[in-house]
């Protein structure tokens, strides 16, 4: 008599690849968000470049049309700082509109992931 062999997956391994999926999941969940608020600065950047390219805006007046996109994209302050976060670089002739920050999203317990993004936006003629 032969005896046949059972095939299939155990109750550890099945265990490990639950935790395995979980994991995953959770990092998904908790970085979506961070995303999608990553898409709102960028849009923003991209308008106010449009507009300052058209009306040759000041340093100061693009910082405040920056703040206000944020304030109806409901970009927290927190996240990113005008004053620390936002920076001119001259390339050229040209102005440069830089920002770079990053968001520190909290996993669970001790645990934290940090993001770190960087855009930069051509803004017209340097004054």
């Amino acid at each position: 008599m032969v005896r046949n062999k059972e095939n299939g997956i155990t109750m550890w391994g099945m265990l490990m690849i639950a935790l395995i999926v979980a994991f995953f999941a959770l990092l998904i969940i908790k970085l979506v968000p961070t995303y999608l608020m990553d898409m709102k600065v960028k849009s923003a950047l991209d308008g106010v470049s449009r507009q300052s390219q058209q009306s040759n805006m000041s340093n100061a007046a693009i910082k405040s049309a920056l703040y206000k996109r944020f304030d109806i994209d409901n970009v927290s302050e927190t996240e990113i700082d005008l004053k620390r976060d936002v920076t001119f670089i001259k390339k050229g002739r040209n102005r440069v509109i830089k920002i770079k920050y990053e968001v520190v999203t909290p996993m669970f317990g001790n645990l934290s992931v940090l993001v770190e993004f960087d855009h930069e936006a051509e803004a017209g003629k340097f004054e």
